[in-house]
This record gives structure tokens, C-alpha cells and sequence, in this order.
């Protein structure tokens, strides 16, 4: 099955070195990205919180206003206001 191209163009995919069939491989850090901001969206999603919710996603934050386009400042005070609510 073929994929429509226009959408396949769009992700950071390189192609396989060692395949002749045109095959391409996703970047490491398309793939961190995309799963940490799933979890940002389902942890601002969602209906009530826990702790143990943020016990885990504490670890993606980091990451995350790494990849923003913002300042170092600001993403440290984006960092200390969340652990400031939490």
C-alpha cells in the first residue's frame, strides 16, 4: 500500500543506507518528541491529576522546553512555575 506522499513529507525521515527499495527511517528525535507530546496533551487533558501523573511525565518536561524555540530564561521559569503549581 502506498501512502500519500504529501503527508509522508512532512516527518524528518532520512533514507535507509543499506536498503536499494527507498525506505526511510524515522529520526530518534522525531520519535522522543512526537511520545512526550502526546503526554503533555493528555496531562493537560486531562479531567483530574495525581502525583503519580507527574512523577512520570516530570522527566519529558525537560525535553520538551529544550525543543521550544524560547529563550533559556524563559524555559527555566516555564519549569519552576510547573513545580511551583505541582
Amino acid at each position: 500500500m502506498r501512502l500519500n506522499t504529501s503527508i509522508t513529507s512532512s516527518f524528518p525521515l532520512k533514507k535507509s543506507p543499506n536498503s536499494s527499495s527507498g525506505t526511510k527511517i524515522l529520526e530518534k528525535e522525531h520519535i522522543f518528541t512526537t511520545m512526550f507530546t502526546g503526554n503533555f496533551v493528555c496531562i493537560v487533558c486531562a479531567r483530574s491529576l495525581h502525583y503519580r501523573f507527574y512523577s512520570w511525565y516530570f522527566y519529558s518536561l525537560p525535553y520538551l522546553l529544550w525543543r521550544t524555540p524560547f529563550p533559556t530564561v524563559v524555559r527555566l521559569l516555564l519549569f519552576e512555575g510547573v513545580e511551583f503549581c505541582w
